[in-house]
This record gives structure tokens, sequence and C-alpha cells, in this order.
């Protein structure tokens, strides 16, 4: 830029693209992060659908007599998202090393940083360790999650509503101002 004003004949002080560069150069060094920063947010939307769906599967598993272990593995295997493949892979793990799929599951929910994970985890620990009946608690965190789901859309929806308006305005100041220029320039060239 420096260079094609001064091809036209402006004098550029040496500060200004010194500073433009250093500024530009700070705002490309934070774009990457912001990118990863959103991919993860929306990897982990992504998730947690697909933590409802495993849910409710592990629910129908249990309540048609599966065992805690059966039900978990069983859920696991049916969808073919990578939070399903995740899973899978850590109740093999689990399977493999002699250890409780609920303590391999809330690794892995930490490691993803995904507490509704954790929670089933806990559930179907409870459900192995006491022999309860987990079918209800088990479609209710299901719906919790996927009414926690709804709300979170709900809320980006408003937020591109509210984004939406400045255009909407500009466009109206911008139609204004056209169907405003011709009176006005009669006016100027009267006086």
């Amino acid at each position: 830029m420096t260079g094609f004003f001064t091809l036209i004949g402006i004098q550029v002080p040496f500060v200004i693209p010194a500073g433009a560069t250093l500024g530009l150069s700070v705002v490309l060094f934070m774009m990457p992060s912001r990118d990863i920063g959103q991919d993860a947010k929306e990897a982990r939307s992504d998730a947690v659908r697909a933590l409802s769906a495993f849910i409710e599967l592990c629910a129908l598993e249990r309540n048609s007599g599966a065992g805690t272990v059966v039900a978990l593995s069983s859920a696991a295997e049916v969808g073919d998202s990578w939070i399903f493949r995740r899973i899978s892979e850590e109740l093999a793990r689990a399977r493999y090393n002699g250890e409780p799929p609920w303590d391999s599951l809330e690794q892995l929910a930490d490691d993803l940083g995904l507490p509704e994970l954790n929670e089933v985890a806990d559930t179907m620990r409870l459900a192995n360790d006491e022999g309860s009946r987990v079918y209800q608690q088990l479609r209710a965190r299901s719906a919790s999650v996927r009414s926690a789901l709804l709300s979170s859309e709900l809320a980006q929806a408003g937020q591109v509503e509210e984004r939406m308006y400045l255009p909407a305005s500009l466009l109206g100041v911008v139609f204004l101002a056209l169907l405003m220029a011709p009176p006005l320039l009669r006016l100027f060239d009267a006086t």
C-alpha cells in the first residue's frame, strides 16, 4: 500500500505502514485460535446431540432386559458418528483391560469435556451396583439434554436475528438517502 501511495504521489510516514503491519499480524495470529475454538464448540454440540441418542439407546437396552455392560456396548455400536466410535473404543478398551466400563466413560467424559457422558456413567454404575431400574432416569436425562440443546439453539437463533437488524436498518437508510438525494440536490441548486 505504501508503494501504491508513493506511485500516486502521496507520502505516507513510515509509522503508519509499520503499525498497520503489526496490527494485521496480531489479527491474523489470533484467527486460527478463534477458528479452532469455534470448531471445538461445534464438535461439542454434535457430541451432546449424539449423546442424547446414546442415552436413549441405553435406556431402551436396559428396558429390554440387557445388563448394564451389554446395554452400553449395544448402544455404542448403533451410531456411526465420531462420539459413538470413541465410546465404543473406550468400552472395548475397558473390556480388554478388565475395568468397569463406567470408569472408562468417566475418563472419556473428562477428556472431551462432556458432563452428560459422566452422568450416564454414574447412572449405569448405580444400576450395576444396586441392580436398580434406570429406564426412567435415563429417559429423563435424555429429555433434559434435548431440552438444553433446544434452548441453546434458540439462543443462537436469537443472536443471529439480532445481528440481522443492523444490515436491514442500513439498507433502509441507504434507500432513504436515495429517495432524498434528488430533492436535496434541487434545493441546493436553487440557492
